[in-house]
């Protein structure tokens, strides 16, 4: 686990797998929140009060530098919004990714955000309470004022609309960005009247390219309780890979699953020969295209443990029940690209038998 504080780096552990010998270059940051930043999240009722509070939060760093699978550790004081309001905050933040050996890798760090008025000693970006008289926005039926995030997309870019929309200027010259849009839920989940909210580098029309890839998103008008979130600002990140202009394998990122076979299912699937040879245990791995909706198709067995015993069949009459974000945290798309598909069959225990 890597400490990141907002003013410096703190390496406190090794990823694991790392030898002595290697060159290792930390994290590193590219781009921080502003206090303006800051106030766009800030609890309202908070803000409005003058309350602040401390978050602590952890990420992954991808290998483009994004941060994903965040997840609140801390929050003080409870129940004030201050942790939902951190992880709204994070898309805002960019960093060079670690690196071994000259190779990105993944790393994991964790990042202290305080809001407070007073910025003496600060380790992160701080901010004063809003002047007498500024406008804060209030929540109404249009759900004005309300930050959506982890946002599952029903419809998102594919990499081919993707590579097909990265900037000729970079494109000539193999530059790389990174954008972050603030936009409003609207009619049908489609975003609208977005703004960019920070893009590296500038200059290479990045920013242009992602609201152009804004017409091809559709979200859920809902949240997991059913209430409406029609109006509300969500934020899209998005990533241009340079590697996404080579022939190879696309560049997809890490998407999270959107469905998975019931237990149910896996537990049907466990073939008869293993049963009858008392074999408890398989593993298959897949390799699987993504098409569109996240589902997946032309799946083919890369491995499976023991052989002649009917896993890899099993796997395969199971993929169709698997389903992946279409659009990952870090701002990739996955449709058109080709993912790998572990599974886990243990006999008894179907339940919790696939992972990523």
């Amino acid at each position: 686990m890597r400490r990141l504080i907002l003013t410096s780096v703190v390496l406190s552990a090794f990823a694991s797998g790392v030898r002595a010998q290697d060159v290792i270059r930390n994290p590193d940051w590219l781009r921080r929140p502003t206090a303006n930043d800051l106030y766009g999240v800030w609890p309202i009722k908070a803000l409005r009060s003058g309350l602040g509070g401390h978050v602590l939060i952890r990420c992954s760093v991808s290998t483009q530098g994004a941060l994903h699978d965040r997840e609140v550790l801390e929050e003080t004081p409870v129940g004030a919004g201050f942790g939902r309001a951190a992880l709204a905050l994070t898309p805002q933040f960019l960093m060079r990714p670690e690196t071994v050996n000259g190779k990105p890798v993944e790393a994991t760090i964790s990042i202290p955000i305080t809001f407070k008025g007073s910025p003496s000693g600060a380790e992160v970006p701080t901010v004063s309470p809003p002047p007498a008289g500024t406008r804060i926005p209030r929540p109404d039926n249009q759900n004005n004022g309300l930050v959506v995030t982890g946002l599952t997309w029903l419809q998102a870019p594919t990499y081919a609309q993707v590579v097909e929309a990265y900037p000729a200027r970079a494109r000539a010259t193999r530059v790389g960005g990174h954008v972050d849009l603030n936009c409003r839920l609207g009619v049908e989940g489609r975003p609208d009247f977005c703004e960019v909210l920070a893009e590296e580098p500038r200059g290479q029309g990045f920013g242009d390219a992602a609201r152009k890839l804004t017409h091809d998103f559709r979200g859920p008008l809902t949240d997991g309780n059913g209430v409406s979130i029609r109006g509300a600002s969500v934020q899209i990140p998005f990533v241009f890979a340079p590697e996404m202009l080579a022939d190879g394998q696309p560049t997809i990122g890490r998407p999270h699953w959107v469905h998975l076979p019931e237990a149910v299912d896996m537990a049907a699937a466990f073939p008869p020969q293993a049963t009858a040879a008392h074999v408890s245990v398989g593993h298959v791995a897949l390799a699987c295209d993504v098409i569109d909706g996240g589902r997946l198709t032309r799946c083919v067995v890369t491995r499976q443990a023991p052989d002649g015993m009917g896993f890899d069949k099993a796997a395969l009459a199971l993929a169709p029940s698997f389903q992946v974000s279409v659009w990952t945290d870090e701002g990739l798309p996955t449709v058109g690209g080709r993912i790998g598909v572990p599974i886990r069959y243990e006999a008894g225990t179907p339940a919790d038998q696939t992972r990523r």
